[in-house]
């Protein structure tokens, strides 16, 4: 049975790029790192004898929660280059973000080289989401070139939603 959620993986090929995107933009902060981890049980899932990664683990909080974890792989052992792991490219990746001020945002990734998918658009929200809250969403999204694609959402009511998260944080 599945009892709570953990976190998101991404692999990628510049920890910078990616650490500038989620911690100087996106607020997280840098939880831990593991370097050159690996070894033979890890390398028998990947196909790669020699295979050794680092991976940094990033954390958002809201109020005193942690709400979201990424953790960020990059792969050391053989250069990626010559031959990457077969597993974190099949299929991209994703994830979603509520934000408060969608438009700042917008800009201010597009200034800082994470340039949007398309411009802030407008929405009807899908299934239960207007259903049960009535409300209309401003959206866009940055791919990366890793092919991650980060989603980011505000919606028109958005005092509800964050009424929703305040319980959820309580719950914890």
């Amino acid at each position: 049975m599945i009892i709570g959620f953990d976190h998101v993986v991404f692999f990628v090929k510049d920890f910078n790029k990616y650490l500038h995107l989620f911690k100087d933009i996106l607020g997280f902060e840098v939880g831990f790192k593991v370097e050159r981890y690996g070894g033979p049980d890890f390398a028998k899932v990947v196909g790669l004898p020699d295979i050794e990664l680092d991976a940094i683990y990033l954390m958002l909080r809201y109020g005193n929660t942690w709400v979201v974890d990424v953790e960020l792989v990059r792969q050391i052992k053989p250069p990626y280059d010559e031959n990457p792991v077969i597993f974190p490219r099949v299929g991209g990746g994703g994830m979603t973000f509520l934000v408060d001020d969608i438009d700042d945002l917008h800009k201010r990734l597009a200034k800082e080289s994470w340039p949007p998918q398309w411009s802030v658009d407008e929405t009807i929200s899908p299934g239960l989401v207007t259903e049960k809250l009535g409300s209309t969403i401003k959206r866009f999204l940055v791919r990366t070139e890793d092919e991650v694609i980060i989603e980011f959402f505000q919606p028109s009511n958005l005092p509800i939603w964050l009424k929703r998260l305040e319980r959820r944080a309580k719950e914890d």
